[in-house]
C-alpha cells in the first residue's frame, strides 16, 4: 500500500488510513484478499458498487483477469468527487 511518500505492507488485522487529498495506491500480493474499507463522509461507497460486479460465488480468480475500462474508471470517480491518478505524482 502506497499513501503519500510512505509504502506499507499491511498482514491480517491491519489499518491503513488514507487521509483525503492524499494519493493512495492497493497492490495486492496474494492469491486471497479480504479487506473492509470505510470511507467518511459517506458517498463514494456508490462509486464502488457502480464500479464493481458482484462475483458468481466463492471462486478463485482466472490466471488473466480482462483489463479494466480506464475512460470508465476515470468518468465514474470524477462523478463521485474523486480523483484517479494514471502517473504517481
Amino acid at each position: 500500500m502506497r499513501v503519500g511518500e510512505d509504502t506499507l505492507s499491511a498482514s491480517p488485522g491491519s489499518f491503513v488510513f488514507c487521509p483525503r487529498d492524499v494519493p493512495h495506491l492497493l497492490t495486492l500480493q496474494s492469491d486471497q484478499v479480504r479487506t473492509l474499507t470505510l470511507v467518511t463522509p459517506g458517498g463514494l461507497e456508490s462509486f464502488f458498487m457502480e464500479l464493481g460486479e458482484p462475483a458468481p460465488g466463492r471462486r478463485t480468480l482466472p490466471d488473466e483477469l480482462p483489463e479494466p475500462d480506464l475512460e470508465r474508471v476515470v468518468t465514474l470517480a470524477g462523478h463521485y468527487g474523486a480523483e484517479v491518478l494514471t502517473d504517481w505524482p
